[in-house]
């Protein structure tokens, strides 16, 4: 159930980021900065049944309010203009992003009780 995303997450794990990254075009060295900073999550519903997402990695933040399956505009992590559409699909929450290295998936989900993506 999606109501179990709401709430404050914090990355414990990072697996898959490199072929992420490649896609992303990311330089090492913010490889390497992203790999030693610990990435905080706040979910939470917004007005209308949409979702509100605050994402903070190192001190730099963003907040993005997504109108349920409505294309956004938005910020991606390497700070260029991107459309995101955010969904709920069985239980997760999936964000797409369109940006100059094409079509990026987020599928958000919670686990035993941690957030999995």
């Amino acid at each position: 159930m999606t109501d179990a995303m709401v709430g404050k997450w914090e990355s414990t794990a990072m697996e898959n980021m490199d072929a992420l990254w490649d896609a992303m075009g990311v330089p090492e060295e913010r490889r390497k900065a992203a790999r030693e900073m610990k990435t905080h999550l706040e979910i939470a519903r917004a007005d209308g049944g949409g979702w509100k997402l605050v994402t903070s990695i190192g001190g730099k933040g963003r907040t993005v309010v997504f109108p349920l399956g409505q294309e956004v505009d938005t910020i991606s992590l390497m700070r260029e203009p991107t459309k995101a559409i955010l969904t709920e699909d069985n239980g997760r929450l999936v964000e797409k992003h369109h940006c100059s290295q094409g079509e990026i998936t987020i599928r958000r989900a919670v686990v035993d009780g941690n957030m999995s993506s």
